[in-house]
């Protein structure tokens, strides 16, 4: 069974590169992984942060729109500005991705300074001869967590891990917009 830390735990448990209030605005029993995640990353000398954790239906229109061109206010009518899709952050509309159900992060590994963070899936900064990145994607897959690096090439998401099981979205959406009371609805989720 998966511990849930409690606020002081998190700030223990966390360097002073994380964003505490990123990982407490996440589901507890994704946070709870979050934080064993950010702690084994650490114990086998690949370092990262949460780049991202809960992500606004607002937030999540601008991301979408990175990459495309609008051609009107419907943003599923956006199109690619390149033909081969580069430049696209997000596949995900609103309420289509699990990061407006606190269910999900993403990450950045840190550069051995500490100071700077980077998103190659190639680079062996701790020199142990595996990608640091596939540490980090093995870590998070051992705490049960999806990790859109092993999604297929269109959809891949390199940083992405998420918390959902036997859940869809569709039934997440339900259940969120079933309930109104704001401090009560994440828990009835997962």
């Amino acid at each position: 069974m998966i511990h849930i830390p409690r606020v002081a735990e998190i700030e223990r448990a966390v360097s002073r590169h994380i964003d505490v209030p990123r990982v407490l605005s996440l589901h507890p029993s994704v946070r709870a992984r979050c934080v064993e995640h950010l702690e084994e990353a650490r114990a086998a000398k690949v370092p990262f942060i949460i780049a991202c954790a809960y992500r606004s239906p607002e937030e999540q229109v601008l991301e979408y729109a990175k990459g495309r061109k609008a051609l009107g206010v419907d943003p599923s009518t956006w199109v690619p500005m390149r033909p081969d899709g580069r430049g696209i952050v997000t596949h995900a509309l609103p309420w289509r991705s699990w990061h407006q159900y606190r269910l999900a992060y993403d990450v950045a590994l840190l550069m051995p300074t500490g100071k700077m963070v980077h998103w190659s899936e190639v680079a062996d900064l701790d020199e142990d001869g595996r990608a640091d990145w596939l540490e980090v994607v093995e870590i998070g897959e051992s705490l049960e967590m999806e990790a859109g690096y092993r999604w297929p090439s269109r959809k891949h998401d390199g940083p992405h891990f998420e918390f959902h099981p036997g859940l869809t979205l569709d039934v997440a959406q339900q259940r969120f917009m079933w309930n109104t009371l704001p401090d009560d609805r994440f828990e009835r989720i997962a």
